[in-house]
């Protein structure tokens, strides 16, 4: 037999090779990254700033000579900051090309306006090179305009200007500087992006957690259910076909007991959902058990066979848990209505002492109260009525289960050449 086994817990949300992929609204995205968290406070900011450098420049010029293209340049460069800071985000060329402008003018000025003329430059070439959304080479062609810019700006240097060595180191070191601020902030801003993509696709598996275990509590309740009713009516159908009617008027008032035990089980699954199972108190050795012996005489019930050697659990079980064994149980013996109708169920729950599954990932608990195994098995037979009412998630559900339970281990499979089906799951004890 080659039987499907399911470890658990699975760990979620996560490329094994660490690798993070961006979802089609990343473009979206990639625009909010860039923006500051002052969010629409920062136009005006920039605006103040253009303005305080624009008084700057006023006050130079006023206790020098400069020569008129020089005042205009300036003057393009404090418009085409002002004018940056009031363009959206959803004009991106109308940006780049107030950014491109800015590094141009702020190049040709550098030297004659004491480096503080280049201070256009260094913001423009930090905002395009900063911006996420745009190639790199936009940065590099930037950058290249940059340099091209401050070596125009040197050969229109007055002959008197050239001897300020330090104003020329001064702007290269600007150029770089700001070079290197813009590629800091593409890469904060790529790094913000990737933890709003991170978090969006931990909230999406977060949604579609809670949707399986909906869709998983739904299955259980009405299969279960359901199941025992179908059962229970066609049994009722050939009682009256026969001319019994007692015998028939019996099954319907054990049918109306399986609906309200259904009903039961739907509220306890509801309640179930609205709180954190994790939360909830263990269930105690004695209840644990009952809820599986409760599950057997409800087979019984429906006319079923069942063999069953319940063991109590050394302790009291955490809710997860007792709920795991009890859905497996549930779903186990249905299945077995469904598909081995009238075939007799064996239903064994053993304490296994210092007993551990296969598998490396295995918790060892600090202290070892061994391992529950809860097997069920049946022969093979003929189909019963219900056989065709499943959507086949049982087993799915079953290994859902099991991968939220920390050293849990599901086998199922055909075993004994091919004449039995097998159920078996293990769980820390």
């Amino acid at each position: 037999m080659r039987p499907r086994r399911v470890c658990g817990p699975p760990v979620r949300g996560q490329r094994q090779d660490g690798a993070v992929t961006f979802s089609s609204r990343a473009a979206d995205a990639i625009a909010r990254a860039n923006m500051p968290r002052s969010g629409g406070r920062s136009w005006l900011f920039s605006v103040i700033w253009g303005a305080v450098y624009a008084l700057g420049l006023a006050s130079m010029f006023a206790s020098t000579h400069r020569a008129p293209w020089v005042w205009l340049a300036c003057a393009v460069g404090v418009i085409g900051w002002i004018l940056r800071a009031l363009i959206p985000d959803t004009m991106s060329r109308r940006q780049l090309a107030a950014e491109l402008g800015m590094i141009v003018v702020g190049g040709l000025v550098a030297f004659e306006a004491n480096v503080l003329g280049g201070v256009p430059l260094a913001v423009g070439l930090v905002l395009v090179i900063g911006r996420l959304e745009r190639p790199v080479r936009a940065g590099v062609v930037a950058f290249v305009l940059a340099v091209a810019a401050l070596g125009a700006g040197l050969l229109l240097t007055s002959s008197e200007s050239r001897d300020l060595g330090g104003v020329i180191v001064g702007s290269l070191a600007m150029l770089i500087i700001s070079a290197l601020v813009g590629v800091s902030r593409r890469q904060v801003n790529a790094a913000e992006l990737r933890l709003r993509e991170l978090a969006e696709q931990r909230r999406r598996a977060e949604r579609l957690d809670d949707h399986a275990r909906v869709a998983r509590e739904l299955h259980d309740v009405l299969a279960h259910g359901l199941g025992a009713l179908v059962v229970q009516l066609d049994a009722v159908d050939a009682l009256l076909e026969s001319g019994r009617v007692d015998e028939a008027a019996a099954r319907v008032r054990s049918s109306r007991t399986l609906a309200v035990d259904g009903l039961r089980d739907a509220r306890r699954a509801v309640d179930a959902l609205r709180s954190d199972e994790t939360d909830a108190a263990p269930v105690s050795p004695e209840a644990a058990t009952a809820a599986l012996a409760e599950l057997i005489e409800a087979h019984r019930a429906l006319g079923g066979a069942v063999e069953a050697r319940l063991a109590t659990p050394p302790r009291a079980l955490p809710a997860s848990t007792a709920t795991a064994l009890r859905r497996i149980l549930q779903e186990a013996l249905s299945n077995a209505r469904k598909h081995a109708a009238g075939q007799p169920v064996a239903v064994e729950l053993r304490r296994v002492p210092g007993a551990r599954p296969s598998m490396a990932a295995a918790p060892v608990a600090p202290a070892d109260h061994g391992r529950l195994v809860l097997e069920v098995t049946n022969p093979l037979g003929a189909a019963g009525a219900a056989a065709g009412t499943g959507g086949g998630h049982g087993l799915a559900g079953m290994e859902e289960r099991v991968s939220e339970i920390a050293g849990a281990e599901l086998r199922t499979g055909v075993e004994g050449a091919g004449t039995r089906f097998m159920v078996r799951v293990e769980v820390p004890a």
